[in-house]
């Protein structure tokens, strides 16, 4: 099973518009989702670990980022 998502993992992904993390990822590795300016909707776990504020940059204003109890 998947507990960490790479560096850059979904760069650049155009055509990404929502991701549920599940609850077995513990951790988000720098610049996962960079760029995927797609991608407005995103649920993360509570217990989740985000190695960098750059993880989830540069993607629409009105995105909706949801942690999961």
């Amino acid at each position: 099973s998947v507990t960490t998502i790479g560096s850059g993992a979904f760069r650049e992904c155009s055509g990404l518009k929502s991701v549920e993390i599940a609850d077995g990822v513990d951790c988000i590795k720098m610049r996962a989702f960079y760029g995927c300016e797609a991608l407005a909707d995103i649920r993360i776990p509570n217990n989740i670990k985000i190695k960098s504020n750059k993880t989830l940059l540069k993607r629409k204003k009105n995105d909706n980022i949801i942690y999961k109890e």
